[in-house]
């Protein structure tokens, strides 16, 4: 969340000490950990964003998810700044989307290499 620019105000960011945090499918359920925004901890009956942390919350579905909230960041506008800003859960290792994003904090001499190495293997890979 931090290489993101996003204020976390309760509860911890997503770490790989925990294993748990990642998305995990395995035959009898889904499951990973989930930080939230203020707002749906809010909207969720929470008291405070304290509060939140440590719940346990089911996604119906044909494959039932079960997510832990292990974080609570302030609210971010996502899109236009003119829509409504709507509260956002982000989940550790999974997207409903077919693609995805990485977001790195890199100084300006360390993104010049990661440029370069990224480049060098997207050719690889996407000309081979």
């Amino acid at each position: 969340m931090q290489a993101a620019g996003l204020t976390l105000l309760a509860g911890r960011d997503f770490s790989e000490q925990y294993q748990s945090d990642k998305y995990q499918h395995d035959a009898e359920q889904l499951s990973a950990a989930v930080i939230i925004t203020e707002s749906l901890a809010k909207r969720t009956g929470y008291a405070s964003v304290q509060d939140a942390v440590g719940q346990q919350w089911l996604m119906p579905g044909p494959n039932p998810l079960q997510l832990t909230v292990v974080g609570v960041v302030a609210d971010v506008q996502i899109g236009s700044a003119l829509k409504q800003q709507e509260p956002l859960m982000f989940i550790c290792g999974r997207s409903a989307m077919n693609y995805g994003n990485i977001i790195l904090n890199l100084t300006p001499a360390l993104a010049a290499a990661t440029r370069r190495k990224y480049s060098n293997y997207s050719a690889n890979v996407y000309n081979a």
